[in-house]
């Protein structure tokens, strides 16, 4: 089991907020949206914590799901993807569960871009 990060982050990248950790199962970078937030089986008055502070940032923030081996290797991916200002502790908005999530979002594929032949 790895921890599960649920943050926030910037439209234009320029900040991040940690709403809660799990624990999980591996889970690469995916977008929360209302209907697969369900899947994470959240326990529900956690879940309405979430959706509160979700609700309440959703003009300037999106919300995203990861795993990670550690904090410091999340804060790696995100400055990787071109975030700023990553706050420098993990602790959580909301709060930090023990309990193991049985996340079922997808894992989806990343797009790799195919090289063209411009030898003409």
């Amino acid at each position: 089991m790895v921890e599960l990060y649920l943050y926030l982050t910037k439209r234009d990248k320029k900040g991040m907020r940690i709403i809660a950790k799990f624990l999980s199962k591996e889970q690469s970078a995916i977008r929360i949206t209302e209907d697969n937030i369900t899947n994470l089986s959240i326990p529900i008055n956690i879940l309405n914590d979430i959706n509160k502070k979700i609700y309440d940032s959703r003009m300037m923030w999106e919300v995203w799901a990861e795993s990670s081996d550690s904090y410091v290797s999340l804060k790696k991916l995100l400055k990787k993807r071109g975030y700023k200002n990553i706050p420098m502790s993990a602790q959580p908005e909301i709060m930090t569960l023990t309990i193991e999530l049985d996340n079922r979002l997808e894992n989806k594929k990343p797009m790799i871009q195919k090289l063209a032949d411009h030898n003409m």
